[in-house]
């Protein structure tokens, strides 16, 4: 079985978005390149899916010759509701939580959750922000890891965050203002980085600020690297990823993998 030498992961990807035609392919890579995947869900539906997907994964991997137990830490399937799909959940609080805690109880991290008040035009702040609180009593209560989406809502997460000392948060594709960025930072939030370290400097200004231990990577795959002009959206990109941390940061490539490899042990 050929490795790279380097060991890879991806703190943050969507399998379930990629077209069915491409689902085998996605799987064939993350099993010959051995990069352990950090599969976000959106919704229930988006849940599912990934754990059919991290079952394909098990599948590959065991008929390519590893273990039962490397096989199956390939795949992390994360729960969450992303801002953008809480217009389609249920508006009162206690029948969302009726509908959701059971997966944030089952997900050992919760992902991808948050506000956006950028882009989502749809769902009322007021609606997102419930939903997010959902999440974070979760995380809170069993002190668990929780990737936060804050596009135009920065501000407010900072100031949640303050209720739910036990969370852990992590900071997913950060592009804000830089005063809040920096509060994230002195918190010792993690933040992850991706394939838009390639199309901004302001991204690269973020990177080259962030100590070496909060940084996660990250292709937000598949959708990302297309949305900024880009064509590669496999579990691959993930390669050129660490390329452009190691880059900016002045590291090698070896030394990137040691570094990030560290950081996710702390998880």
């Amino acid at each position: 079985m050929a490795v790279s030498p380097v060991h890879y992961f991806d703190f943050h990807t969507h399998p379930d978005f990629y077209d069915e035609k491409e689902i085998a392919s996605v799987v064939q890579n993350i099993v010959k390149e051995k990069i352990r995947t950090f599969a976000a869900s959106v919704n229930v539906e988006s849940f599912h899916r990934n754990l059919e997907i991290k079952e394909m994964v098990i599948k590959e991997a065991l008929e390519s010759g590893y273990s039962k137990e490397e096989a199956e830490k390939l795949v992390t399937v994360t729960f969450g509701v992303h801002p953008s799909y809480c217009k389609t959940l249920p508006v009162k609080e206690n029948e969302a939580f009726e509908l959701l805690n059971p997966f944030y109880e089952k997900s050992e991290m919760i992902s991808e959750v948050g506000l956006d008040f950028f882009w989502e035009k749809e769902c009322p702040k007021e609606i997102q922000i419930m939903h997010l609180l959902i999440a974070l009593q979760n995380a809170n209560e069993k002190s668990k890891v929780v990737i936060l989406h804050t596009k135009g809502a920065e501000k407010e997460i900072l100031s949640i965050l303050k209720d739910f000392p036990k969370a852990r948060p992590v900071i997913h594709w950060y592009d804000g203002p830089d005063d809040i960025y920096k509060a994230f930072i002195e918190k010792g939030y993690p933040e992850t980085f991706g394939c838009e370290i390639k199309y901004s400097e302001s991204i690269r200004a973020f990177l080259r600020i962030t100590p070496s231990e909060l940084i996660f990577p990250e292709t937000d795959n598949p959708t990302g690297e297309p949305w900024l002009g880009g064509t590669d959206s496999s579990p691959l990109l993930i390669k050129r990823v660490y390329e452009d941390i190691a880059q900016v940061k002045g590291w090698t490539i070896k030394e990137t993998s040691e570094i990030l490899g560290r950081n996710l042990q702390l998880i």
